[in-house]
Parts: C-alpha cells; structure tokens; sequence
C-alpha cells in the first residue's frame, strides 16, 4: 500500500494494490484502487482538453497569419507577403539563372464603375477580378493585392523576357471577355506595367518601382494597354514628379521616393 502511493503520486496511474488480507486492509485496498481510477480518469480529461485548446490555439494562429498576410476582401497574398514571397522567387531564380517578370496592373474603367454602383459593388468586381487574377497567375506564379484597385503578378522561373511579356498580352486579352457580376455582364480592360529581374533590378521594391513607372507609361498609351520597363520611364517619372513639386528634386531622391503615385 506504501508502496502503491508513493507510486501513483509520482504519476503512474496504472498502479493497483492487490486485495487480500484481513477485512480492514482489504477496504482500504478498494478504497485507494477506487481512487487511483477516479485519478486516472481526470488524467485523460485533462489531457483532452489540453490537447483541445492546443489545437484552437494553433488554429487561431493559423487564422491570425493569414490574416496579416492576405487582403481581407480578396484573400490574395497582400503587400507584406508579396514582399516575402517575390525576395524567395528572387533567390531561387539568381540560382537557377531565370527570370522573373513583376506585373502591375490597374483597372482601366473600375473608378467609373465604382462611382456610378456604389461600393458595396464595386467590392464584389474587385473579387471577381481577384479571382480571374489568381487563375492566371496560377500557371506562372501568384497574384496579390496591393490596395485599391491596384494588383500586382509575379512570374517565377521564366527562361526569357519573351515569356514574360507574352504572359502579359495573354492577361489583357483575359480581360476582354466580361465579368459575370450580380447577372450583369461587366468588362473592365487591365493596364500593365512589367519589369524583370535582373534585367532592370535585383531587389523587390526597385523591380516593384520600375513596373509601376512602365505602367505609367501604359495607361498614358491608352486603355488595355502593357508596356516593359525601360531606364528613360523613370527619368520621365522624376521629372513630372518634380514638376507637380513646382520645384527642383534631385533624382536619387526621387528615385527612393517614386512608390505607387501615379494618382
């Protein structure tokens, strides 16, 4: 019996004392196996909910890093994970010898429509095009929401700028064909704006600079329309950045500053 305590207080629950003896010490043996059961039974409950909680805990966090990594309203990958995910289709294309194309994309007409529809609207034509989005990029790379409606796509692992680039026309051509949007046809043309690594930089945010600034020179071309990067399009963007200054801003500073404002 000395034994048996000591025993299951140090956790083994399985310990029994065997029965026997004079009437006392026999009551006594039921008694404590009664109550090593009843310890062995609260044990395993424990153990479930703890295993339980854990399990709502991991869930909950699940839940919590898809939230600080994705758009709320699209689901697609939002600019931080953007960041993380174009810095490793970076490093594995430097060791691979690849390409990679950077895809930004405005919506041709989507203000118009968000105007004259209403916002609640215009919510559901950002998820329908959210969705076309991640169906094309999935063949080449991923798409993601930087904000409003501006959306960017990455093409890893290309083997030539001309992939890249005809990737592109083929996701303007996607957009031709309308969106089925509350049994309303809608169609809203896409401009692109494209650069490729390393060809016209090796780091997120410059590749992310020089396709907004050969975006810029797309929609200046009209609607529906793609354009690759060229080092003169951000010459032009410093100087109408400079202009709408009204003053003299040196290009390096222009150059770290020129993010997204086009509008």
């Amino acid at each position: 019996m000395l034994k048996a305590t000591v025993k299951i207080a140090n956790g083994e629950m399985g310990v029994r004392v065997p029965r026997g003896g004079i009437q006392e010490l026999d009551n006594l043996a039921v008694a404590f196996n009664q109550m090593a059961d009843q310890l062995s039974a609260a044990q395993e409950i424990t153990r479930s909910f703890q295993q339980q909680l854990e399990a709502k805990i991991n869930e909950r966090t699940r839940q919590l890093q898809e939230l600080a990594e994705h758009d709320p309203l699209t689901l697609l990958p939002n600019r931080r994970q953007l960041f993380a995910s174009l810095g490793n289709a970076l490093d594995q294309a430097s060791r691979n010898n690849r390409f990679v194309g950077v895809f930004f994309l405005d919506l041709d007409n989507f203000k118009n429509s968000n105007d004259s529809m209403g916002h609640a609207f215009g919510d559901r034509v950002l998820i329908a095009i959210a969705r076309r989005l991640d169906d094309a990029a999935r063949r080449f790379g991923f798409a993601a929401r930087l904000g409003g409606d501006e959306f960017t796509l990455v093409y890893t692992g290309a083997q030539s700028v001309e992939e890249i680039r005809a990737a592109g026309s083929e996701l303007v051509r996607a957009f031709q064909t309308p969106l089925l949007i509350d049994n309303r046809e809608l169609v809203i043309g896409v401009s692109i704006g494209i650069s490729v690594f390393p060809d016209h930089a090796s780091e997120p945010d410059a590749l992310l600079r020089a396709a907004d600034a050969a975006l810029f020179r797309a929609k200046a071309l009209g609607r529906s329309q793609l354009n690759v990067f060229t080092p003169d399009l951000l010459e032009a963007a410093s100087a109408k950045f400079a202009t709408e200054q009204g003053c003299g801003v040196p290009w390096s500073v222009v150059n770290s500053s020129w993010s997204f404002n086009r509008k």
